[in-house]
C-alpha cells in the first residue's frame, strides 16, 4: 500500500476543507479558525445540522454524524458544536431506543438509508447515533444501552443485523464499545463480514469498518483487523485512490477516509517508519 501516494492525491485533488482535513489528521493540529466558524453558522437551533448541508433544510442525524466525523478529523470533537449535536441526538431519541430521521425531510427525497420510514434505514440510524454516542464518552448510559436493546432484537441467528450491511459493522461495534470486545454479538458480527467474499467489498466500506473497529479500541493484533487492513491494501487503485460506493466523484472523499484510518491505526498501533525512510509520512506497506 502506498500511503505517499493517497495523501499526494488527496492534496492534489480535494476540495480546500477536504486538503485541510488531510493536514490536521497528518499534523495532528487543529484547523484554521474559518473552518469551524463554517460549520458553527450552519448549525441549527435544535443542534443538529441541515440535510444536505444545506442551511434552512431540518437536521438530520447522520449530516449530524458527518460533522462529527470531520470535527475528529480536524482534532475538535470537544467543542461547543459536538456537544449540541449530542444533545440533539439524545433529545430525538424514540421511546423504544431507536432513531429513525425526521419525516419532514421526505419531500426533499432523502436517500434510501435516511428514509424515516424504511426499517433498515431506522436500524442504520439506531446503530451510527448510539455508536457514536458511546465514542463521545456515554458507553454505559442507559439510553444508549436501550438502543442495544432495540437492535437485539433486528439481529439474525447468523450473526448479521437486518438492512444494511453496514448496520452490522456499526451495530457490532456499538456493542463492542458498551458491553467489551468480546461479547457474543460482536464476535459473532465480525466473524459474519469476515466471511463476506473479498471480492463483495468496496474500498470506502472497507475504511468506514476499519474506523469504526479503531473507535471501539480493537487493535492491530485482532485478526478481524489483520483480514480488513489486507483487503484494503488490495483495494488500492495505481494512482493513489480508493473507490467509493457513491461513485467515482467521492473517491477523493474515501481516500480521505482511508488515510484518517491508517494514520489513526499507525499512531495508535505503534506502525513505525522504517529505517533509512527519511519521509515525514512512512507509507504503510501492508502485505497482501
Amino acid at each position: 500500500m502506498d500511503f505517499t501516494k493517497a495523501v499526494e492525491l488527496v492534496r492534489r485533488m480535494g476540495s480546500e476543507e477536504e486538503v485541510e482535513r488531510l493536514e490536521c489528521i497528518l499534523e495532528g493540529r487543529k484547523p484554521k479558525t474559518r473552518f469551524i466558524e463554517g460549520l458553527r453558522r450552519l448549525q441549527n437551533t435544535d443542534g443538529g445540522f441541515p440535510l444536505d448541508m444545506e442551511k434552512g433544510k431540518p437536521s438530520t442525524l447522520m449530516d449530524s454524524a458527518v460533522v462529527l466525523l470531520h470535527l475528529e478529523d480536524f482534532n475538535s470533537l470537544q467543542i461547543d458544536i459536538a456537544e449540541k449535536i449530542v444533545d440533539f441526538f439524545f433529545a430525538r431519541q424514540n421511546e423504544d431506543g431507536s432513531w429513525n430521521e425526521d419525516e419532514n425531510i421526505l419531500p426533499y427525497n432523502p436517500p434510501p438509508w435516511m428514509n424515516p420510514r424504511d426499517t433498515r434505514a431506522k436500524i442504520l440510524s439506531t446503530a451510527y447515533t448510539g455508536f457514536w454516542l458511546a465514542k463521545l464518552g456515554y458507553p454505559k448510559d442507559n439510553r444508549t444501552k436501550k438502543a442495544c436493546d432495540f437492535l437485539i432484537n433486528h439481529r439474525k441467528e447468523n450473526g448479521a443485523f437486518e438492512g444494511f450491511r453496514h448496520n452490522t459493522w456499526i451495530a457490532t461495534s456499538l456493542f463492542a464499545m458498551v458491553y467489551g470486545k468480546r461479547c457474543r454479538v460482536t464476535r459473532e458480527g465480525l466473524k459474519f463480514l469476515a466471511e463476506i467474499p473479498d471480492d463483495q467489498w468496496i474500498a470506502s466500506q472497507i475504511a468506514w469498518l476499519l474506523w469504526c473497529l479503531s473507535s471501539a479500541s480493537f487493535t492491530k493484533n485482532n485478526k478481524f483487523v489483520k483480514h480488513f487492513l489486507n483487503l484494503l491494501s488490495k483495494s488500492q487503485n495505481p494512482d493513489g485512490s480508493f473507490a467509493s460506493e457513491d461513485g467515482k466523484e467521492l473517491s477523493v472523499s474515501a481516500t480521505l477516509e482511508a488515510i484518517g484510518v491508517l494514520k489513526y491505526l499507525r499512531a495508535k498501533l505503534g506502525w513505525k517508519r522504517k529505517r533509512g525512510d527519511a519521509s515525514p509520512i512512512n507509507p504503510l506497506h501492508i502485505e497482501g
